[in-house]
């Protein structure tokens, strides 16, 4: 192969898919992730523009009605993850496995082995630094506790209106603890539908997946609507080369340039079963940029008016003819903005 012809855009997309399919098959992750289509990239980052609500109220016929103006919230997402891998099979060490230890060799091992482990650590990390909700199994000896468990996180669930598509990811121990009460129970498992597919089952309105305990780390479950991870690959390239001087052989070369988040609206949708809540990742969530205005002494605000102040957002709980103390001080006329509008 002539050097001008190396790393081409067919060689670049040959190697490319490979490491694409094995992903697709070894990636537990998968069922988490929104499609990458769904997100547009400024640069490194995206950004989600939210817009609040208000109440509602009685109409006043033929008068002058009140009305208020949205409020926007802006959270930035910026990419933090930069990985590269390279490998060189050299011309002799192929010949003496007789081909087998070639370069689509080194290529679908590095995905399966490498790249997809680190994606769906990374994608559960973001999962698991969410969650909206906990429940702790119970330990109630002969009792179906874990299948209780998951009754419980259903119940959740169908008061969000998540009530069909729900994920559920399970440790192996947990997988283990759940088939044996389903077979106890009074239709037993005759069905073989039952967590009975091995990594894949079905339970309820679940598709159940049976995940290694290193992704699920401090949780015998997690249960979810499918896509609630937002992870976006800004560069996922490969480069082919089997002209190095002084080497006879094949190199090939990935960059990988992604992060993994939950955007806020779909953090209720995330429930674990653990004995602990897991805690909050801030690195997930995104930068909240509000368009409120900075406080300032002595001006007039009116009843639902927001400002910022100290990098936090303020909502005046009350009309304020000359706002005179900063809100953090001042909770008789403001309050503090958290969480979701």
């Amino acid at each position: 192969m002539a050097f001008e012809e190396l790393n081409t855009a067919e060689s670049r997309k040959k190697h490319l898919g490979i490491i694409e399919d094995v992903l697709a098959v070894n990636s537990y992750s998968t069922p988490l992730v929104t499609s990458s289509d769904a997100v547009t990239l400024q640069g490194r980052s995206f950004t989600v523009a939210t817009g609040n609500t208000t109440e509602l109220k009685d109409y006043k016929r033929n008068k002058d009605n009140e009305f208020d103006h949205v409020e926007v919230e802006e959270n930035v997402y910026t990419l933090d993850e930069e990985k590269y891998w390279g490998r060189f099979v050299d011309q002799l060490d192929e010949r003496d496995s007789n081909g087998q230890v070639n370069i689509n060799y080194v290529i679908a091992r590095q995905a399966a082995e490498v790249v997809a482990p680190y994606l769906d650590e990374l994608r559960f990390g973001a999962a698991l630094g969410n969650v909206s909700d906990n429940v702790i199994m119970g330990k109630e000896a002969g009792a179906n506790n874990a299948y209780n468990a998951i009754l419980d996180v259903s119940e959740k669930l169908d008061e969000l209106g998540i009530t069909k598509e729900r994920l559920l990811f399970v440790t192996p121990k947990f997988y283990k603890a759940i088939k044996s009460e389903i077979v106890r129970l009074p239709h037993g498992d005759a069905d073989k539908k039952v967590l009975g597919k091995g990594y894949v089952g079905e339970l309820d309105d679940y598709t159940v997946y049976k995940v290694p305990s290193k992704f699920l780390k401090g949780v015998n479950a997690l249960a979810t609507a499918p896509g609630v991870v937002t992870s976006p690959v800004q560069v996922d390239n490969t480069k082919y080369n089997d002209n190095i001087p002084g080497r006879f052989g094949e190199l090939v070369e990935q960059l990988l340039y992604t992060g993994a988040f939950v955007l806020e609206h779909f953090k209720k949708y995330i429930i674990t079963i653990a004995d602990t809540k897991p805690e909050a990742k801030p690195s997930t969530q995104g930068k909240v940029v509000n368009r409120a205005k900075a406080w300032k002494t002595g001006t007039a605000y009116k009843e639902g008016d927001t400002v910022t102040h100290e990098d936090k957002v303020y909502v005046a709980i009350k009309d304020i003819t000359s706002s005179t103390n900063a809100p953090g001080s001042d909770s008789a006329n403001w309050k503090e903005k958290t969480g979701k509008k």
